[in-house]
């Protein structure tokens, strides 16, 4: 959930994501907004969680505001740790634009979170489950493998401390480009949805 005080000068209002259709028009109409208006723009003005704080004083898709949200109430616990770790992370170079944070959402593999590194063999399974998606029941009671892909993972030394854990960039599986920036893939819960938007990323100066 995302919850955000948008403007549109000189209308303030309190917006949270996900919402519904009748729920964003009735916004826009607090805005300002005609509700008809294809990918509505809008600047943040604060934003929860604070890791989204890339785009506060920033002119945004309250469209794509909203799939984002819907892709973050998919997310389970250990996912949504996972997309927090990676977008406070420097290293992570997710950058400041909406549609990369949105684009994270199917790309978590790349980033391995491990919250908790006595057990190796439980760092293995979350690594590999991770990376593979899934595993065969012979893997997945394999604790001798398990244990020495865990170990591997922490030996290698590219563990970065995060608020969430240590978060581990799996170079090998590259950050794919799912949300184009103009028509959003369909979500699970809406599968006939095709929106097509056109979205810019102005930060107001000062």
């Amino acid at each position: 959930m995302i919850k955000a005080t948008i403007q549109n000068s000189p209308y303030c209002t309190e917006i949270t994501f996900p919402c519904t259709e009748t729920e964003l028009s009735k916004k826009l109409g607090e805005l300002g907004m005609n509700p008809e208006h294809l990918a509505p723009m809008a600047t943040v003005i604060e934003i929860e969680p604070s890791e989204l704080s890339v785009l506060e004083d920033c002119d945004v898709s309250l469209d794509a505001l909203n799939y984002l949200g819907k892709r973050l109430d998919g997310l389970d616990k250990l996912e949504m740790k996972q997309f927090l770790a990676a977008l406070s992370c420097d290293e992570a170079e997710i950058g400041y634009g909406l549609k990369k944070i949105i684009n994270l959402t199917d790309n978590l593999a790349r980033y391995t979170l491990i919250e908790d590194t006595d057990d190796l063999e439980r760092v293995g399974l979350i690594h590999m489950l991770n990376v593979r998606g899934g595993l065969s029941e012979s893997e997945y009671t394999n604790s001798e493998w398990l244990i020495a892909e865990g170990m591997k993972l922490l030996e290698s030394g590219n563990g970065i401390n995060t608020e969430y854990g240590k978060l581990f960039i799996n170079e090998d599986i590259p950050f794919e480009e799912i949300f184009n920036g103009t028509t959003f893939p369909p979500y699970i819960n809406d599968p006939d949805a095709f929106v097509m938007i056109e979205i810019g990323y102005p930060c107001k100066a000062g």
